[in-house]
């Protein structure tokens, strides 16, 4: 579930210049080595979650913190964690997400522990990063300003059979199993081939909806399947 709680609006005046050298002139070590723990978590979440059926991003990107001036006695967040190892966790954690916060590279909100000290709640905080954040943060680990496009991948056995069925039945408009039913082969399980499906609509070569009838586009049908290192064709086909 997606994490909720109230998000804190900072009162503090926003930094005006955006590039990020002059963000992060703005930072000490203190407020680096916080918005860096958070970037690392950040990407290592955006790693394990790159595949078909994962959480949407709202809800990994958040990650969890801790209660603010409390103990270990509730537990902690991985983030938190990782700065105790830096010895950074300590009263003036709080004032430090704030300053993060105030200067839009992350995002913060508070959510009920369910535990109370001297009668007032404990909040958890949960912080995200932004996308201002990364761009400070590729710039302190000296990173290109942008994460280079992944090369793509080649094309699936399944994502060559749908394109050759539909380069063959170009004004046709076909089901996903059509490939398969045509030749009354053993058919892929469904969420597989719907995943490639979604893939080959979103790389612009089928147009349609996955569970719905898909056709070849024109980018879909300049693919030379046969060229292609996964391609096999069905047995007994030409």
């Amino acid at each position: 579930m997606a994490v909720k709680g109230r998000t804190q609006q900072s009162r503090q005046p926003a930094i005006v210049a955006h590039q990020p050298p002059i963000i992060a002139g703005e930072l000490n070590n203190r407020q680096r080595t916080y918005l860096l723990a958070a970037f690392d978590l950040d990407q290592r979440a955006e790693e394990n979650n790159k595949y078909f059926g994962a959480p949407p991003a709202e809800v990994w990107r958040w990650m969890e913190y801790g209660p603010i001036g409390q103990r270990r006695f509730l537990g902690s967040g991985e983030l938190r964690d990782q700065l105790v190892r830096e010895r950074l966790v300590d009263s003036g954690a709080g004032a430090t997400w704030s300053r993060l916060g105030s200067l839009r590279l992350v995002e913060l909100k508070y959510t009920p522990s369910g535990f109370a000290t001297r009668g007032r709640p404990i909040s958890v905080l949960w912080v995200r990063m932004t996308t201002r954040g990364r761009r400070v943060c590729r710039h302190l680990r000296g990173l290109p300003a942008t994460k280079p496009r992944a090369p793509e991948s080649p094309f699936s056995l399944t994502a060559l059979r749908l394109l050759d069925f539909g380069q063959r039945h170009p004004d046709q408009k076909f089901y996903w199993r059509a490939p398969w039913d045509e030749v009354l082969a053993r058919i892929p399980e469904a969420p597989i081939a719907l995943g490639v499906a979604k893939g080959l609509i979103g790389r612009g070569l089928l147009a349609g909806k996955p569970q719905g009838q898909l056709t070849i586009t024109p980018a879909g049908r300049d693919i030379d399947v046969a060229a292609q290192p996964n391609w096999k064709p069905f047995r007994g086909a030409s």
